[in-house]
């Protein structure tokens, strides 16, 4: 976890698409480790990467959004309020979020994550999360689609 300053913008563009409204994250995939499968990571530090699979993520222009996890047997399922922006560093685009549980205001929550953002389109965009599999420096590579 690291800890990120989040500030709203009046646009959620990049490369001109508006990434305002809802998404479906279909994919969750571990570069830079042989045998990915055999890796069980929590992410967000809240659940299971594959239990991310499906779930939705319904982003608005306030920056107060929420990603709903699909209940099963091994993932507690529910929506999960956040605060999320685009940052620009250096050329490289990055989607940051934090949560906001409990009924907290995004300006008291000083811990969050901040993502690379790459190959965005207006049917989807991936984010890349820097992070250490063992003794394997790694990426976990999230893909998702426009609902």
């Amino acid at each position: 976890m690291i800890t990120v300053l989040l500030f709203s913008c009046s646009a959620h563009k990049v490369q001109g698409v508006n990434l305002n409204g809802s998404w479906v994250l279909n994919n969750v995939n571990i570069e830079g480790v042989n045998n990915p499968n055999d890796y069980k990571i929590t992410v967000f530090d809240d659940v299971n990467a594959n239990c991310l699979v499906g779930s939705v993520w319904f982003l608005t222009q306030s920056g107060n959004a929420t990603y709903t996890v699909q209940q099963s047997t091994d993932c507690p399922g529910g929506a999960r309020p956040i605060f999320w922006s685009l940052r620009d560093d250096n050329g490289v685009k990055y989607f940051q979020f934090k949560h906001i549980d409990n009924g907290a205001k995004a300006r008291t929550v000083s811990d969050g994550y901040r993502l690379e953002l790459t190959n965005v389109t207006n049917s989807g965009f991936t984010l890349r999360e820097p992070t250490q599999v063992g003794n394997n420096n790694a990426y976990i590579v999230y893909t998702f689609s426009k609902q």
